[in-house]
């Protein structure tokens, strides 16, 4: 995949206006780069503008961002299973400040974004992806916690709010990054919430990353109704559902598979990246006297290769959920669901690995 920004196309609602000030009354000029998920790029790019130098897959695991929840708390509805599914930020921040100190200032008043900004303070939001014009491929249930972008600049006079986002996917399969700006009544339409990450206070000195990452992937791995539990459930319902109207069923894997796309995807990236930290702190310690078990060589190879193995996958069932041709033919369908839940199972796979090494 192309992890490198690409050209962007403007609209009506939603400007290019990357890496210049746009005028605004209030505006943080902010670098737009590409990130690998939009949530843990939007904390990057706060903390990166505060100076704090940070990978994104360890804001991942100090996110606990393997926590994927099925809620079976109804009956299913015949139209949309993604009631069941729940991926909660909120609660993924609050993990994030427990483990780094951060302050984290929840529901803000769209009133409350000029003063914020004014005061050289960014503000992420989440936003309903109906909203952003710029998204090609975006997921058509709201109810997944919402898009989210970082909010650097407001004009009350032109009535627009400016925006990073650091991860757009394109048709083509490429990742993006840009600097939009959109109207103020579109964008309050389309907002979920907004919330402000304070730095003042953090820091990872006392953060046992391999003991807690541990901890997190084992989670993912056995506990009930969560993490891979969850991932099989949901699953297992698209299975079964073959009775509901051929437009649901397909809007019902169609936006499944771009969850798993954009969200599982992306932790073999992590995990890879938090294990090969790991593994050089280990060789740091070591020179320092410290009993820790470094990752062989033979171990850093194996993970590498699964996580080519896996990635590979995905493209493949992303590339043919693509193809219009594939939703003309019910066994292609249940074949392409199928594969799905095979690469689920292999991410499982994929988790249990990592935690051995961990």
């Amino acid at each position: 995949m192309n992890n490198q920004p690409v050209g962007c196309e403007s609209n009506r609602n939603c400007k290019l206006k990357i890496g210049r000030n746009s005028g605004l009354i209030d505006y943080i000029p902010l670098k737009a780069r590409v990130g690998r998920h939009c949530f843990y790029a939007g904390i990057k790019a706060i903390l990166n503008h505060r100076g704090i130098e940070i990978r994104e897959g360890e804001i991942f695991f100090l996110c606990d961002g393997l926590n994927y929840r099925y809620h079976a708390s109804g009956v299913i509805s015949p139209k949309d299973i993604f009631d069941f599914i729940k991926i909660d930020y909120r609660r993924q921040l609050e993990t994030f400040g427990s483990n780094t100190g951060a302050g984290l200032t929840f529901d803000l008043a769209l009133g409350d974004l000029a003063p914020y900004i004014r005061n050289g303070r960014l503000v992420m939001a989440f936003l309903k992806e109906s909203c952003l014009e710029h998204h090609v491929l975006e997921n058509p249930n709201e109810n997944l916690g919402g898009h989210g972008v970082v909010v650097n600049g407001i004009d009350l006079r032109k009535e627009t709010v400016t925006f990073l986002d650091p991860y757009i996917l394109t048709r083509d399969n490429q990742i993006k990054a840009m600097e939009c700006e959109m109207e103020i009544q579109r964008f309050q339409a389309g907002l979920i919430s907004l919330c402000h990450l304070d730095t003042e206070g953090f820091s990872t000195e006392g953060f046992h990353r391999s003991k807690i990452a541990g901890e997190y992937c084992r989670r993912f791995i056995f506990e009930k109704s969560q993490g891979y539990d969850a991932l099989a459930k949901t699953m297992k319902n698209l299975e079964i559902l073959k009775e509901m109207e051929k437009q649901d069923r397909m809007r019902n894997i169609y936006a499944f598979i771009l969850l798993l796309k954009a969200y599982f995807y992306t932790t073999v990236d992590y995990i890879c990246e938090f294990a090969g930290k790991m593994r050089s702190s280990a060789r740091v310690n070591v020179t320092k006297g410290h009993i820790v078990r470094p990752y062989e060589r033979t171990e850093e190879s194996k993970i590498n290769a699964k996580k080519d193995i896996l990635k590979k996958h995905w493209e493949a069932v992303f590339l043919r959920m693509l193809s219009s041709s594939e939703y003309n033919s019910p066994s292609a369908v249940d074949k392409l669901v199928s594969d799905c839940g095979n690469i689920v199972g292999e991410q499982r796979d994929f988790v249990q690995f990592a935690w051995s090494l961990l």
